[in-house]
């Protein structure tokens, strides 16, 4: 995929290969291999799949503080029983 250029809005299928120099335009599917342009995504399709990454962020944060929490956690028990704290 080198030289390859994907705009916003556009998706490439899973296992594509998208040959050197080729554009995926805004709002476009390609898939195959090699890639090739399979149709245009709705308003509708975006709107979830913008929504759907930004639900998975926020996920992600919530599974770092998760991490962070229990880490400082640890590191409060380790204290109390005399542990050293790494």
């Amino acid at each position: 995929m080198d030289g390859v250029h994907v705009e916003r809005h556009a998706i490439v299928a899973a296992g594509a290969l998208v040959a050197s120099g080729q554009a995926v335009r805004e709002g476009e599917m390609w898939a195959g291999v090699p890639a090739h342009y399979v149709r245009h995504l709705t308003a509708e399709e975006i709107e979830q799949i913008l929504y759907s990454a930004q639900h998975r962020v926020h996920l992600k944060n919530l599974d770092l503080l998760r991490s962070v929490y229990a880490v400082l956690e640890g590191v409060g028990r380790r204290q109390l029983v005399g542990a050293s704290a790494w």
